[in-house]
């Protein structure tokens, strides 16, 4: 896979490219500001990853990614914000532009390597029997379990998953309910969870998920609000793999899963149903 390095500091570039080598990528190309960056995309159609830096003179990480998201033909490429624990606002902005994850400086080659492999983009280590699911399973087997306090907004998000051809669909009130959940039923492949619960928050319930060897290799999605940044920011340390951003919408859902590789396709429901 070649990767396109975003950055106007020269020994950052250096740094993020001496990480990525170590990690066992040879094709590496930089990019010191947004409109070479584009330029580099416009000719090197082989690109399969952009990792940007938020702040850069003419066109800052935040407009370089609403350029390539809002591109045909760039859309699909995954892309990494590098950011610092003082950009949460520009982070918020990012989730709700379709960022695929952020690294948070000062970045480490643990920390990149860890993000790659929660994006899918650096094979983790081989699971045991006991780690294999069906989040390794095809598209149509995903299990989803759905975490927020509020009925409400569980049945909303479940008729928007419905609409969408899923139909295997768990719920809990809160944190605790859910881990209990993910013990007792088998097979669950993406958690969408609320930031703000009783009893234990979505993010302290992020952070038991990525901490237990079992569950770990789960997909995660926040659902969270622009006032939410400071924890979006945490949650992003902690190893989420994505947001949505309330109030949420089956077209924004929609898109959400598919940069996880989640088939969406409205045939899904007709296949479902056997028709």
């Amino acid at each position: 896979m070649k990767i396109l390095i975003v950055d106007d500091q020269a020994t950052v570039r250096t740094a993020m490219r001496s990480v990525l080598t170590k990690l066992g990528f040879k094709h590496i190309i930089q990019a010191d500001d947004g409109d070479t960056a584009l330029e580099q995309l416009k000719k090197d159609k082989d690109i399969g990853l952009i990792i940007s830096d938020m702040h850069m003179p003419q066109i800052s990480g935040l407009e370089l990614l609403e350029t390539v998201k809002l591109s045909p033909e760039l859309k699909k490429i995954p892309f990494i914000m590098v950011t610092t624990d003082s950009d949460m606002k520009t982070v918020s902005k990012a989730s709700q532009s379709m960022v695929s994850g952020y690294i948070i400086k000062p970045f480490t080659e643990k920390s990149i390597g860890e993000k790659l492999k929660l994006l899918g983009l650096l094979e983790a280590e081989p699971a045991s029997e006991e780690e294999v699911s069906d989040a390794d399973a095809p598209p149509d087997d995903v299990k989803i379990l759905i975490a927020d306090d509020q009925a409400t907004m569980r049945k909303s998000l479940r008729l928007i998953l419905t609409r969408l051809g899923f139909f295997d669909i768990v719920e809990a009130g809160d944190g605790y309910e859910a881990i209990k959940q993910l013990r007792q039923i088998p097979g669950i492949g993406l958690i969408i969870s609320d930031m703000h619960m009783p009893k234990m928050t979505g993010l302290e319930f992020l952070e038991s998920v990525r901490l237990n060897p079992e569950l770990k290799h789960i997909p995660f999605i926040i659902v969270s609000t622009d006032s939410d940044m400071k924890t979006v920011v945490k949650a992003t340390q902690s190893g989420v793999n994505s947001y949505i951003i309330k109030p949420f919408t089956e077209k924004s859902v929609k898109e959400k899963l598919n940069m996880l590789g989640i088939e969406t396709e409205p045939s899904r429901i007709w296949e479902k149903q056997g028709l």
